[in-house]
């Protein structure tokens, strides 16, 4: 197994476990889309590699290796996980943000200056490098975000709700960077995504979580189905194909229970 999850139980200090069992494997150079309701466990799964929770039982596996072999320095040469909410100092320049991504590696200033000035370029923030945070737009903040996980140089990229309360021109902003980067790097991507649609035009795997495991786990034209749909949300709805682009999308029609 390149990266994935084998028989993973989490529970957050003695409480009922919120994932039972799961086990999932990434395929490499593949962008992936954890999509589920609240409290399904989406956030849980990913909090399990930077080992912010330690599973009762299972493993996360890292080329055919348990993780926790690892030392946390060098899993985060090649795993860079980027939570839900992030703060900084509203006047810490991007610049400096995005350097902070090279703690894992030691101190090279002529390798981090250049990798740091990469990771800008990438990230279309090359403009922006020495204005302070507090300046930027909530697009441009994520970027910052991104480029600083971009300088661990990871193999395999975590995002848990990247577009999180971003307009939907910035959503759009930011997954059409997460898949360029996936092209030119070849990097492996793992996020958590509310918007459905958005999953299915920017993911080429979707995983339907529920109730601490995973219930569909296919492409998009497969697992966004009318049916998933009612199973893991509750909702009827229509699925509907793009003529542009071919990608699968929905309208929701109604709630068929109260959560």
């Amino acid at each position: 197994m390149y990266f994935g999850f084998d028989r993973l139980t989490v529970a957050y200090g003695r409480g009922r476990p919120i994932l039972r069992g799961l086990t999932l494997e990434l395929a490499q150079g593949e962008i992936t889309a954890l999509v589920g309701p609240n409290g399904c466990g989406k956030s849980t799964l990913l909090k399990t590699v930077p080992r912010l929770l330690r599973p009762i039982s299972g493993e996360v596996i890292y080329r055919d290796r348990p993780l926790r072999a690892l030392s946390p320095r060098r899993a985060a040469q090649k795993i860079a996980y980027l939570g839900q909410f992030h703060t900084a100092p509203g006047d810490l320049p991007v610049r400096t943000l995005v350097g902070y991504g090279r703690s894992p590696h030691g101190r090279d200033a002529a390798r981090d200056r250049a990798v740091v000035d990469d990771a800008l370029a990438r990230t279309g923030l090359t403009a922006l490098a020495d204005r302070s945070l507090a300046t930027l737009s909530g697009g441009e903040r994520q970027r910052a975000w991104i480029a600083m996980a971009l300088c661990q140089q990871p193999e395999l990229l975590l995002l848990d709700e990247p577009t999180t309360y971003l307009d939907v021109g910035y959503q759009l902003e930011v997954l059409e960077l997460v898949r360029a980067l996936r092209d030119e790097l070849g990097m492996t991507v793992l996020m958590v995504l509310h918007d459905l649609n958005l999953a299915a035009r920017f993911a080429d795997r979707l995983c339907a979580m529920r109730d601490g495991d995973i219930v569909a786990d296919s492409t998009p034209d497969a697992v966004l189905t009318p049916a998933m749909l009612r199973e893991v949300f509750g909702i009827t709805a229509e699925v509907h194909r793009d003529e542009t682009n071919g990608c699968p999308y929905f309208i929701p029609i109604r709630n068929e229970e109260i959560r």
